[in-house]
């Protein structure tokens, strides 16, 4: 079963000497860094499922908002999509502040709602039921997997960009 929460790696601190001196000579991908909610989404034909970095199961939060934006944008039988949920502000067209993500799951999006910002994915077995563990693709053949399968909802559900 699909449902399994992957816990990611984290890659330590770094001063800037420190890394100009690591990737001198290899190339990266640059992105921006969301502040909100690092969130996996779990996707298993109609079902989605929410987990934080932690393991724990919080689409009991953010399936509500979400689920059926997922099942919109994502073309695949089942994938781990691994993302950072912010809260898009409505009014004022930007990312609100950190802190709001809460909130504004439990209610009305009249002003502001809430926006599953992908960046990575870990897991796919796509529509035709081929199945690939990503854990020896790169990063960049991840993304360029994540914009073949990912029709992007502005505000909603979105694949952060990035540069090489």
């Amino acid at each position: 079963q699909l449902f399994h929460p992957i816990k990611p790696m984290l890659a330590g601190r770094m001063t800037l000497k420190q890394i100009y001196s690591t990737f001198d000579v290899v190339e990266v991908l640059i992105e921006t860094k969301y502040d909100g909610e690092r969130i996996q989404c779990h996707k298993e034909r109609d079902e989605v499922k929410f987990f934080t970095r932690n393991a724990i199961d919080y689409t009991y939060l953010y399936g509500k908002k979400l689920t059926k934006f997922i099942l919109e944008s994502v073309n695949a039988k089942s994938c781990i999509l691994d993302g950072e949920v912010i809260v898009w502000d409505k009014v004022n067209n930007k990312i609100a502040p950190f802190g709001e993500n809460k909130t504004i799951a439990n209610s009305d999006e009249s002003e502001k709602q809430i926006c599953f910002m992908i960046f990575d994915i870990i897991y796919l077995i796509s529509p035709r039921g081929e199945e690939y563990t990503l854990n020896q693709a790169t990063l960049f053949e991840r993304k360029q997997i994540l914009s073949k399968i990912v029709n992007p909802i502005p505000n909603r559900i979105e694949i952060v960009n990035y540069i090489e």
